[in-house]
């Protein structure tokens, strides 16, 4: 780290958030862009297992992480009328972290944008790295702004249409349809759902994961036709998510496709 004094992190999701975190805290300056105009990430859920909990302890935002989330160590397999086919206990966990805790992926965001704030990360949002060009010692990047800027190092965290990975190794891990679509749809959650659970069916699955005390999300995995096209205005309802909003509303996140590379 001490010839690393400047880093640019392309992407504000959950890895670039915490990896600018990582850098700044250890006295690196750090700009993170995000192309998003604002960080109202539209995402359902997402289960964190104990390692990532593990860094997040380092981080300093796992009480906040178990205080909003929900925290489980097993999964269910059912039949499709829900006969219990297996039940799996997971063996990632210790007695100071759980094995899982799942979260709304916006309360999960807030608090990993706020401790990459707090740790100094300067965050720039609507905004891309339109050219990177390599330097002995580092990168030079043309923002989509019109600025240019040097760095001492980039890290990509640009998601399944990543311009970093196209920028070091082309073409070769494009996404390709895989003829599956995910939809998800966030509930309230029933006190028997107390841990991860599918539904296995014939060609698609179903399930649940618990979110918090008052919610989960459903899940359903079907074959889609690998052009399909899924607006997503008018299918997903973003209202505040406060637990009693919660309750009153549903959010859907929907993909055309699920993508074989990721």
């Amino acid at each position: 780290m001490e010839k690393i004094r400047r880093v640019l992190v392309v992407g504000g999701g959950v890895g670039g958030l915490t990896a600018a975190t990582a850098f700044a805290r250890r006295g690196v300056e750090v700009v993170l862009i995000e192309r998003r105009p604002a960080f109202d990430v539209p995402g359902v859920g997402l289960g964190q297992p104990a390692n990532a909990l593990r860094v997040y302890e380092a981080l300093g935002v796992l009480p906040d992480i178990l205080a909003s989330g929900f925290c489980y160590d097993h999964m269910c397999i059912f039949d499709p009328k829900r006969e219990l086919i297996v039940r799996h206990k997971f063996l990632l966990g210790d007695a100071n972290i759980p094995a899982f805790c799942a979260l709304s992926r916006r309360r999960l965001h807030d608090i990993l944008l706020a401790a990459a704030e707090k740790a100094g990360v300067e965050v720039r949002c609507g905004l891309t790295a339109n050219e990177i060009h390599e330097q002995p010692n580092g990168v030079t990047v043309d923002f989509s702004d019109g600025r240019t800027d040097s760095f001492d190092l980039l890290a990509g965290f640009d998601g399944i249409r990543s311009a970093t990975r196209l920028h070091l190794v082309g073409t070769a891990f494009v996404p390709r349809p895989s003829g599956y679509g995910a939809w998800r749809l966030q509930v309230p959650r029933p006190g028997y759902v107390r841990g991860m659970e599918f539904l296995q069916g014939i060609g698609s699955k179903a399930g649940a994961m618990p979110l918090a005390d008052d919610l989960m999300y459903l899940f359903h995995i079907r074959p889609e036709a690998p052009d399909a096209v899924f607006e997503g205005e008018g299918l997903r309802n973003t209202a505040a998510m406060s637990p009693t909003s919660r309750r009153r509303s549903m959010q859907i996140r929907t993909s055309s496709t699920a993508r074989s590379s990721r």
